[in-house]
């Protein structure tokens, strides 16, 4: 499931006020002029110009809130704010663009019946986005911790400045962050977050993969335009498995490829100082041997226990399955177990990659 979430627009023109409406709703504040920063807009029963220097609509049914106003330099300002209100199963599920835009026509037309605000799009674009994938996922959460923090710790140079991660009241990691001055990832536990705020129970687990593009000039840089009718279902997918694999995935292969080698380096010094145990000590060293990264003191050398049965396979091919029992045994860390597997998973439900075979 892929689509979006929340989003803001902006040059929203509103053509014209039912006064009447306006005065009589709770849900709306206004100001009429009474400097230069005035708007002025035709009055549907007189069909006069009326001028406004403020008008806010907090609305909690089909939108966030309509705000017009003006910049510092007297810019007049006009957006709408929305997001996914349904407190259902629907909350889990991102929206198409052919689904937000009917949205919009929903709510183009609920202004007019509810509030007396008659407001078109013609030039709307958009000022920031949330676009996600959210996908079942075959473990639970909290067993993706590793795999994440490494993707958080190993994330593109250009997300330097990450977030505090959260974690839910039994101490199980709930969400991860990286952000930058125009873009913010966020990876999280959606089943978790659905219980947390909505009391909504949905018996699978689900990852969601969310990206905010802060600013029309990332929403224009990551399509090609910001405006709001030439926004695509292709470029949001394109762009997500694009941007996941480069940002979190590609540098975690190199990580991975790196660590293997440097296995393989230990495997070997262990073996030609110690002709005794050596695989038993391998196992142990291999489990707290650490790294250094540039963005954190350090990382675990380990990636997942397939490593060193594949390293001691390649050396004592005759008692691979001995071997290998011994090594599950004595690997007690889960956060080492099934990382591989992991990885795979999250490539094939986040990004565009196909297994091999998957190809013939």
């Amino acid at each position: 499931m892929y689509g979006i979430d929340k989003s803001k627009l902006s040059k929203i023109f509103i053509e014209q006020i039912d006064l009447d409406k306006i005065k009589n709703n709770t849900n709306v504040s206004y100001t009429e002029a009474t400097s230069e920063s005035r708007k002025e807009i035709i009055e549907t029963t007189t069909k006069e110009y009326i001028e406004l220097e403020t008008l806010t609509v907090k609305d909690s049914f089909l939108f966030d809130i309509l705000k017009l106003g003006f910049t510092k330099d007297n810019i007049p300002y006009c957006t709408l704010e929305l997001t996914i209100h349904d407190k259902t199963d629907n909350n889990l599920r991102p929206q198409s663009v052919s689904e937000f835009q009917n949205r919009l026509k929903r709510i183009k037309e609920y202004l007019q019946s509810i509030y007396g605000i008659y407001i078109s799009y013609e030039y709307a674009i958009f000022s920031s986005l949330e676009i996600n994938i959210t996908q079942k996922i075959n473990y639970t959460f909290n067993e993706y911790y590793h795999i994440l923090t490494l993707m958080q710790q190993l994330a593109s140079k250009y997300y330097n400045n990450p977030k505090h991660n959260y974690t839910d009241t039994e101490g199980n990691i709930s969400s991860l962050y990286l952000s930058n001055n125009s873009t913010e990832i966020k990876i999280y536990n959606k089943t978790k977050q659905l219980d947390n705020r909505y009391k909504i129970t949905v018996k699978d687990e689900y990852m969601r993969i969310e990206y905010k593009l802060k600013s029309s000039q990332r929403v224009a840089r990551a399509f090609g335009s910001n405006k709001l009718n030439e926004l695509t279902d292709e470029q949001i997918i394109n762009f997500l498995h694009e941007r996941i694999y480069n940002d979190l995935i590609k540098n975690l292969e190199k990580h991975i490829e790196y660590s293997t080698k440097q296995l393989e380096k230990l495997f070997n010094k262990i073996h030609k100082e110690n002709k005794h145990n050596f695989i038993k000590l391998f196992i142990s060293e291999a489990h707290s041997e650490k790294i250094n990264n540039s963005k954190s003191s350090s990382l675990d050398l380990l990636f997942d226990i397939e490593q060193i049965i594949n390293i001691v396979s390649n050396y004592d091919k005759k008692h691979k399955k001995r071997n290998t029992e011994l090594i599950k045994k004595q690997s007690n860390k889960v956060k080492f177990h099934n990382n591989f597997n992991k990885l795979e998973e999250i490539k094939l439900k986040f990004t565009n990659y196909k297994k091999e075979d998957d190809t013939q």
